[in-house]
């Protein structure tokens, strides 16, 4: 299956035959979300708060999960920062089975299960890839001052204080 096959709206995938098994079809998108509710349930097991998905992120992340498909390999990226990448053939049945696998190999491995539950990681991108029977998943990580704030909550916070500023400027004025 080539890049072009994997579109960003609709992710799903063709079923291909691999040894003695053949996996459903399914979207990655779907397994990308599900991981975040996996991570977010671990942080708050931990006692942190839930991270935020980054649009930006996850295009980062799906970028690198290609690449990696690409040359059937799994590994870091030049500028890694923190990054989280795994791959796998297991066989599984859905969307929810593919993300368990993703974050249990995260979990299980002690750096990526640093990167997951660090208390000052407060966004995450997840790219999840499909070639055949082998997935592909990066997750990229991010502080943002911000937190868990919307972009649309951002800006109303900004209309609301600049309204108020206008309003003491006019109170001061009279």
């Amino acid at each position: 299956m080539s890049d072009a096959m994997i579109g960003l709206r609709d992710r799903t995938t063709e079923a291909h035959p691999t040894r003695n098994f053949t996996m459903p079809r399914f979207s990655t998108y779907r397994v990308e979300r599900n991981i975040l509710k996996l991570v977010n349930g671990s942080r708050r097991k931990a006692g942190l708060r839930d991270m935020r998905g980054s649009n930006h992120l996850a295009r980062t992340a799906r970028r690198h999960s290609r690449a990696m498909a690409d040359v059937h390999r799994v590994y870091h990226a030049n500028d890694a920062g923190f990054e989280n990448v795994a791959g796998f053939s297991t066989p599984v049945s859905s969307e929810w089975a593919a993300a368990k696998e993703f974050h249990r190999l995260w979990m299980t491995s002690p750096g990526h299960r640093e990167n997951i539950l660090h208390d000052h990681n407060n966004q995450i991108g997840i790219g999840v890839v499909r070639k055949g029977n082998y997935f592909y998943g990066t997750q990229k990580f991010d502080y943002s001052p911000f937190g868990s704030f919307s972009t649309k909550g951002l800006v109303l916070g900004v209309i609301v204080i600049t309204a108020l500023i206008f309003l003491v400027l006019a109170a001061v004025g009279t």
